[in-house]
């Protein structure tokens, strides 16, 4: 199905473009990274799956693209916590929380030292994001606490490293992250320590521009 998924890319491209040419410029650019982003990604997934089969350990998407919401009750007001899970799948007797990257992801961005970096360093930001979804996965899914549940990022920059899972410093090593019950209390006493901190301060912009040109806000900001 390689070649029909890498043309469903150009039709949908083509449909967005509202009548600009495809074939030239930035637009033409834009469409051949993508469809070469996901042809590396695909011969990766085809190599991995060949391998996790020939190990007896079967690769198996449940999910794919789905919004989870729970809500929280922080100083008597119901915040409703929202999120798009990119995948979710097994691999073996492992549930794995999957996002997926377009830009590079290192694994000192998804590794961690204590539970407060998430709330007082920026660069922790993916691997927050990740254990979010995690949450949020596992908060609606309570039935997968009873197996090993990890989460990680898939970078499509360096899609060759695989899955980079959130891992957590333990003396002097860092390991892989098992989120368990006691590691969703972790999470979710951080997004309250998040939103507390955003009810309470005074709002400051932020002194790292790169974080603006995404950011929804930019235009009220006027960063």
């Amino acid at each position: 199905i390689k070649p029909k998924l890498i043309k469903s890319i150009e039709i949908e491209f083509i449909k967005r473009l509202d009548g600009e040419s495809h074939k030239e410029g930035k637009n033409y650019l834009s469409l051949e990274i993508a469809k070469k982003v996901t042809e590396k990604f695909l011969d990766f997934e085809i190599a991995y799956l060949t391998e996790s089969l020939r190990n007896n350990n079967p690769l198996v998407i449940l999910e794919s693209e789905k919004v989870y919401r729970y809500k929280l009750k922080i100083n008597n007001k119901e915040f409703n916590i929202r999120g798009t899970v990119d995948r979710v799948d097994t691999l073996g007797e492992t549930l794995r929380i999957v996002d997926y990257k377009t830009g590079k992801v290192t694994s000192p961005e998804v590794s961690f030292d204590n539970w407060d970096d998430f709330c007082n360093k920026t660069t922790k930001a993916k691997a927050f994001q990740i254990l979010l979804y995690a949450y949020l996965y596992l908060k609606n899914n309570p039935k997968y606490l009873d197996i090993r549940v990890i989460a990680g990022d898939f970078s499509f920059k360096n899609i060759r490293e695989g899955l980079l899972t959130v891992n957590k410093k333990e003396g002097t090593k860092k390991n892989i992250l098992d989120i368990n019950k006691d590691v969703l209390k972790e999470i979710e006493d951080q997004i309250v320590k998040v939103i507390s901190k955003i009810l309470s301060e005074d709002f400051v912009q932020t002194e790292d521009e790169k974080a603006c040109k995404w950011c929804d806000y930019r235009v009220v900001c006027n960063k």
